[in-house]
Parts: structure tokens; C-alpha cells; sequence
């Protein structure tokens, strides 16, 4: 079978693969290096300035990881990919499964 793909449409594949592999990337290096370093205190003290938690866990985690939220190429990927990947989860949720 013969699949037609514009130029423009495979390129556009292209540069989303490019950023799930990137979003791995960081994410295994904090899994693996660095899973520790960002303490609740941490979070609590960024709480201060009306953020959530979700969004002081994405600033701390950037900063660890040397990513520049400043930098206009990397703003898009850490928005669109990084940010959206941080879910604070409902422990609830957990204890009352009875799965």
C-alpha cells in the first residue's frame, strides 16, 4: 500500500518526533539523575508568589535541568511539551481503588 505524505506533512512528523524524543530525554534525565532534588519545601516556597504546584514543580524542574524558559526556540517545547507533561496526581484516587 502506498501512503502520500506532502513534504510539509512530514516534516511537521518529523519535528513532533524530534520533540517527544527531546521530552524523553529530559524526563529520563531527571528520572534518573535527579528524581530527589526538588523537595516539597521547594514547591511550598514557590506557593508563596500564587503559583500552583504543578507550575513551581515545572520552574524547579526546568532550572535543574539547565533548560532556558527565556530562550525563544526552547519557549514552545517547554510549554507545549514539558509543561503539559507535569499532572499532580490525587492520592485519593489511589487509596480508593480497590484495584
Amino acid at each position: 500500500m502506498k501512503i502520500n505524505i506532502k513534504k510539509e506533512e512530514l516534516s511537521k512528523l518529523n519535528k513532533i518526533n524530534e520533540d517527544n524524543y527531546k521530552l524523553l530525554k529530559y524526563l529520563h534525565n531527571y528520572l534518573f539523575y535527579y528524581d530527589r532534588c526538588i523537595k516539597k519545601e521547594m514547591i511550598d516556597d514557590l506557593l508563596k508568589y500564587d503559583l500552583d504546584e504543578e507550575y513551581a514543580f515545572y520552574l524547579l524542574l526546568v532550572g535543574l535541568l539547565d533548560l532556558d524558559i527565556e530562550d525563544k526556540d526552547q519557549k514552545y517545547f517547554l510549554d507545549n511539551y514539558l509543561l503539559k507533561s507535569i499532572k499532580k496526581l490525587d492520592k485519593e484516587e489511589y487509596l480508593n481503588n480497590p484495584y
